[in-house]
C-alpha cells in the first residue's frame, strides 16, 4: 500500500510551496548528474573548439606522433598550415623537416643522452632554462605536490614535446630543423602547453601564505605579476628601482639608503 505523502499547509496569498518535490533515485540522477555533464560538454567547446586548428597541428608536432608520420607518405591537407603562419615560416619546408626529423628521432634520443653523460652541467642544461618556470615556480608543501609528472634533467621521457625540444635543441647548434626549432620554441610558450592556470594560483599560494594577507589589492596584482613573469624584469636595475623608491619619501630615503 502506497503511503501518503504529507504536504505544508499553504496559507492564503502564498504562490510557492518550501516543499522540495520528492522524486525517485532515477530521476534525481537525471536531474544532477546530467546537468554535470552538460557543464563539463559545454566548457569543454567552449575552450577546445575555437582552437581547433592549432591543436590539431599541436598532435602531429607530438612525438608520439612520429610512428605514423613515419609511415605517411604524403601529409593531410592543411597539416601544420595555421601554426606556419603563426610562426611565419614555410609550410612545405617545415613539412619536410618534421617528416626527417621524426625519421631519425630515436637516433637523436641516443646522441643527446650521451651527450648530456659527457658535456658538464652548465652546457648541458641551457635547454631546460626555457622549461624551468614551471618547476622553479612551484613550492611543493608535500611529496604528493612535489610529483607534478614533468620531465626534469635527470629523468626525461623523450615522448613530450618539452623533450622533443630539448633534442632539437641540441641540434640547432648544427642549423639543423632551423623552422621546426622556431615552431616547437612557440608552441612551448602557449598555454595549451604550459599550465599558466596552475601557475598562477601556484604563486599566489605562496605569495598569501608569506605575507598572511597582509598586501592591499594593487601590491598584491604587481607582486604576482613580477613573480610569475620573472623574465621581464631580469634585465631591470635593483640600484635604480631602489633610487625611485627612496625619492617618493624622506623616511624611505632614510631606510634605503641611509
Amino acid at each position: 500500500m502506497e503511503r501518503r505523502i504529507s504536504k505544508k499547509k499553504r496559507m492564503p496569498g502564498e504562490q510557492s510551496s518550501d516543499d522540495a518535490p520528492e522524486i525517485s533515485a532515477a530521476q534525481h540522477f537525471k536531474h544532477v548528474f546530467f546537468n554535470m555533464l552538460d557543464c563539463a560538454r559545454i566548457s569543454i567547446e567552449e575552450r577546445f573548439c575555437p582552437n581547433r586548428e592549432i591543436l590539431e597541428d599541436l598532435s602531429w608536432l607530438n612525438p608520439r606522433k612520429f610512428n605514423d608520420i613515419m609511415t605517411t607518405k604524403d601529409f593531410p591537407a592543411g597539416v601544420l598550415s595555421y601554426i606556419s603562419k603563426l610562426c611565419n615560416v614555410e609550410r612545405s619546408i617545415l613539412l619536410i623537416e618534421l617528416k626527417q626529423f621524426a625519421n631519425q628521432y630515436k637516433s637523436f634520443i641516443k646522441v643527446v643522452k650521451t651527450q648530456d653523460e659527457q658535456i658538464p652541467d652548465e652546457e648541458s642544461n641551457k635547454a631546460e632554462e626555457i622549461l624551468k618556470d614551471r618547476e622553479l615556480d612551484s613550492e611543493p608543501e608535500s611529496e604528493e605536490d612535489n610529483f607534478r609528472g614533468f620531465c626534469n634533467d635527470s629523468k626525461k621521457c623523450f615522448k613530450c614535446l618539452s623533450c622533443a625540444f630539448s633534442v632539437i635543441f641540441e641540434l640547432s647548434g648544427s642549423g639543423l630543423f632551423t623552422n621546426l626549432y622556431v615552431v616547437y620554441k612557440f608552441i612551448l610558450t602557449i598555454p595549451c602547453t604550459q599550465v599558466t592556470c596552475e601557475r598562477v594560483f601556484s604563486k599566489l599560494k605562496i605569495i598569501k601564505n608569506r605575507l598572511r594577507a597582509s598586501l592591499g589589492q594593487d601590491l598584491m596584482s604587481s607582486l604576482i605579476f613580477m613573480n610569475i613573469e620573472r623574465d621581464l624584469f631580469s634585465d631591470i636595475d635593483r640600484e635604480e628601482i631602489i633610487n625611485v623608491v627612496a625619492s617618493s619619501s624622506d623616511e624611505l630615503k632614510r631606510k634605503l639608503m641611509g
